[in-house]
């Protein structure tokens, strides 16, 4: 997501799970501003936690950061959630096998969340999950809700 517009929000995170709640309260806010309702803010919210508790999980070190950077763009919202950990073979992800596991259903509900999610994964260098949503009642309008105000 780099060459983010003027709009992008950057957050640097401590690899601790009290800090997620940074990134849901971000990321409603620039939710807003790309006029989602309700219901797209709250999904953006659990996407975000989702993407999040899996860069603390499995990327990071307890001493380590991650990053979140959101940006107003394409009509819609992009968020990339990046850590510099181990990375992992994307393509060995399995659909969980519903009722006979208890996690691993993070990566599935956020696709089922979001319009567009891509995983980039780097083996020795760490990992980078894409997310894109546009708001259901997209008329064209790529700025956010305060542009144009004097």
């Amino acid at each position: 997501m780099r060459g983010y517009s003027k709009h992008a929000v950057i957050l640097s995170l401590p690899s601790r799970p009290e800090y997620i709640s940074i990134a849901r309260m971000s990321v409603a806010t620039m939710g807003n501003l790309a006029h989602m309702n309700i219901d797209e803010i709250e999904d953006l919210k659990v996407a975000i936690s989702e993407a999040c508790t899996n860069a603390l999980r499995y990327g990071c070190t307890k001493d380590d950061h991650y990053e979140v950077a959101m940006d107003l763009r394409d009509g819609g919202l992009s968020i990339e959630v990046t850590d510099t950990g181990e990375g992992f073979d994307v393509d060995r992800i399995k659909a969980p096998r519903l009722g006979e596991q208890v996690g691993g259903y993070g990566i599935f509900l956020i696709q089922s969340l979001m319009d567009d999610m891509r995983i980039d994964s780097v083996l020795g260098e760490g990992t980078s999950v894409k997310l894109f949503k546009r708001p259901e009642l997209y008329n064209g309008i790529n700025e956010p809700a305060f542009e144009g105000r004097g």
